[in-house]
């Protein structure tokens, strides 16, 4: 998303497609930072002008359908079943394949995506999920799968439930952790027009903000 600011003032009227396999100074949720494996990852960044869109677009509506758009080129090309873990990542089972990252901004509106194309661990041990299982893959096959269903006359004319369709833990009992460090158990009902979650606890439904709470993963 750095890299793109440059593009975005040469041509601020048009739709840009920036990608790498070798980023350097990745970032996500909460300005977290980390560096990536050349070769091993695609980071993509597409800025959609604001004036392309309505001014009465419903942000939260269009960020749904950018994830489910990227969820499903992503399924395009991988042979195991994807879903979308609220707030803004894809998983491939129970393993992180891809996390998802949006910025609004006065005259764009950024969309970030970062895949883990093929096996690695990280530094502190963790293994992500990884879209093919060795390091021959159909790289070019996956960024024309993205160009075409990431291209804004098809996002804007995704279904408005496929996200909700390809949310995880629907209807199921999870464990969440607030911001305060406390866990405890909850139903998870899907998200609400303002993107928030909807939990049950304790019988009674409500509404809380991606900051006050987080879906934990089952320990496997």
């Amino acid at each position: 998303m750095t890299a793109i600011d440059d593009l975005v003032r040469q041509s601020p009227k048009h739709p840009i497609f920036l990608y790498t396999f070798g980023q350097r100074a990745g970032r996500g949720q909460m300005g977290r930072s980390w560096e990536e494996e050349p070769g091993k990852s695609l980071a993509l960044t597409l800025a959609y002008p604001r004036e392309r869109l309505s001014e009465n677009t419903d942000w939260v509506a269009l960020n749904k359908q950018l994830s489910a758009s990227a969820l499903m080129a992503l399924q395009r090309v991988c042979p195991e079943p994807l879903l979308l873990k609220w707030p803004n990542d894809v998983y491939r089972g129970a393993r992180k394949l891809a996390g998802i990252l949006q910025e609004l901004r006065s005259d764009h509106l950024l969309f970030g995506l970062g895949v883990n194309l093929f096996e690695r661990t990280w530094p502190n041990g963790v293994s992500g999920a990884a879209l093919w299982p060795s390091d021959k893959g159909f790289v070019g096959e996956l960024l024309e799968c993205l160009q075409h269903h990431m291209a804004l006359p098809q996002v804007q004319s995704m279904p408005a439930d496929k996200f909700n369709k390809a949310l995880m833990f629907m209807g199921e009992l999870v464990q969440i952790q607030w911001a305060t460090g406390a866990i405890q158990e909850a139903i998870f009902w899907g998200v609400d027009e303002q993107g928030s979650a909807i939990l049950e606890i304790e019988n009674q439904r409500r509404a809380y903000a991606h900051g006050q709470v987080r879906l934990l993963m089952p320990k496997v």
